[in-house]
């Protein structure tokens, strides 16, 4: 059980990666989940499991976004903040935090020329 989610999005995934899907919620914690397959060939045999979870803020997070090498993400806030967490051995940390504006953040975004 999660709280509401606001924004989901799958990382750009390089050759051999494993794919993670991000997840922003409105309690202020982004958790990433992993694809785990059990043994099987079809659909039915493959799940998503948590693999790591932080708190970001006491605000509600509204969007977030991969950078183009699937390393950081940044998040944007109801409060009208925007942090960068990086991901590095399943584990999230904020690296920055900055207060963009007065109003909630609805859109981030990476510019993926410059990764």
């Amino acid at each position: 059980e999660t709280a509401g989610i606001f924004d989901i999005k799958w990382n750009p995934v390089q050759d051999g990666a494993t794919p993670l899907l991000a997840q922003a919620d409105a309690d202020g914690s982004v958790r990433i989940h992993g694809v785990e397959c059990s043994g099987g060939s079809t659909l039915a045999d493959t799940k998503l499991e948590e693999s790591s979870f932080i708190n970001i803020s006491s605000a509600m997070c509204l969007c977030l976004d991969w950078n183009p090498s699937a390393t950081s993400l940044a998040v944007g806030l109801s409060d009208g903040s925007v942090s960068i967490a990086s991901l590095a051995e399943s584990q999230l940390s904020v690296e920055q935090q900055w207060k963009a504006h007065e109003f909630e953040l609805w859109a981030v975004s990476f510019d993926i020329h410059q990764p």
